[in-house]
């Protein structure tokens, strides 16, 4: 039995398509009849964070006790309230303006026990000016150390004599410190011919 033309409009015009449902977590489509997914569950576990995690993940500690401690410069500063000063008559060459007048620069520094003195110049205050210089060199070698000025001078001057120690050698073949020593070795073999032969006459 056909249906009425009318009745199969209405049915083409009003039926619904399937409604598909997606997840975002999921790529398979769901339809209206589909069941309900199972919801995924994380089992909690009650070991310690430090032992879930691998040795590898785990940066060892720092050994904070082996690591050299970085020494600083400290700047040196004189007060005169710690300084005892004295004016005394020079000596040595220079004439009258040395010898006679107190123009020689004793100073000290009383917490210490440093000392310097100067009677370089003829002028008073030039001597106490380089006398407050000499002992403040004089305090930076004994609290800095091997980091004070004239502990850097000399480390510098060694440099420069072993780089040319180095470079005469690679010139010439030999150093003059090793000239020197085989020279000091032939003086005492020579003298040890010369003893044997006056030995032996």
């Amino acid at each position: 039995m056909l249906a009425p033309p009318a009745y199969t409009f209405l049915n083409t015009c009003f039926a619904h398509p399937p409604i598909t449902l997606r997840q975002a977590s999921s790529t398979t489509p769901l339809t209206a009849n589909s069941p309900a997914p199972e919801p995924v569950v994380t089992p909690i576990t009650s070991e310690p964070a430090s032992e879930v995690l691998s040795s590898d993940t785990c940066s060892p500690a720092r050994d904070t006790a082996s690591q050299p401690i970085l020494r600083v410069k400290q700047a040196i500063v004189l007060n005169e309230t710690d300084l005892e000063e004295s004016f005394v008559k020079g000596s040595g060459p220079g004439g009258q303006k040395i010898n006679k007048c107190r123009h020689r620069v004793q100073l000290k520094h009383v917490p210490t026990g440093l000392m310097a003195e100067s009677q370089r110049f003829r002028e008073l205050a030039a001597n106490r000016k380089e006398a407050r210089k000499l002992l403040r060199l004089k305090l930076d070698e004994m609290i800095n150390g091997d980091l004070s000025r004239r502990a850097q001078i000399i480390s510098k001057e060694q440099k420069r004599k072993k780089r040319q120690a180095q470079k005469t050698k690679r010139k010439y073949g030999k150093s003059d410190a090793e000239e020197g020593e085989m020279g000091l070795e032939g003086d005492a073999a020579r003298q040890e011919e010369g003893t044997r032969k006056e030995s032996e006459a």
